[in-house]
């Protein structure tokens, strides 16, 4: 068996690739938003493949927020803008650039984020903040993610809260 040349990365798997002709299918407007796709057996003599490819690609497009399924009934088309995922194709990362706009989304997703966290924050948060802001004064360095204080700070607003917030 030979060896895949270097460099030329990996090549998706069988179910992701169902999975993107389907997500074309939808995106093009081909399967209308709330329409059935066709049964497993359908797709699956279609495309070539076995029903449990079919079966997986199904799962990845519900993951995507692209179908969602009732029992008994089949999967069902959502209309792409109704999507609330935000998926990267590692691969498509291939140069600076590209990492550059990927660095610019998470400053927009994470000041985003922490804003919302802030507004949320209740007293006993806002001492925790304190205490790692003052830790990290007394440590002489800046209260970045890096810094062990902040990222203490940030695992431990990130757990679940004991009682539920209102």
């Amino acid at each position: 068996m030979k060896k895949p040349a270097i460099g030329l990365g990996a090549t998706a798997s069988l179910p992701t690739r169902v999975a993107e002709h389907l997500s074309r299918e939808i995106r093009s407007g081909r399967i209308a938003p709330e329409s059935r796709l066709p049964p497993e057996t359908s797709l699956a003599a279609e495309l070539g493949v076995s029903r449990n490819v079919v079966r997986e690609a199904i799962s990845q497009l519900r993951a995507d927020g692209l179908i969602y399924v009732r029992q008994g009934s089949g999967a069902y088309a959502l209309a792409p803008q109704d999507s609330k995922v935000i998926r990267l194709d590692p691969l498509s990362l291939g140069d600076a650039d590209d990492l550059g706009q990927l660095f610019e989304l998470r400053a927009i997703l994470e000041t985003e984020a922490a804003g919302l966290a802030a507004t949320r924050m209740q007293a006993e948060g806002l001492a925790i903040l304190a205490d790692a802001l003052t830790a990290c004064r007394a440590r002489n360095e800046p209260a970045t993610t890096a810094s062990p204080p902040i990222w203490n700070f940030t695992a431990r607003s990130a757990a679940p809260p004991a009682t539920p917030i209102s």
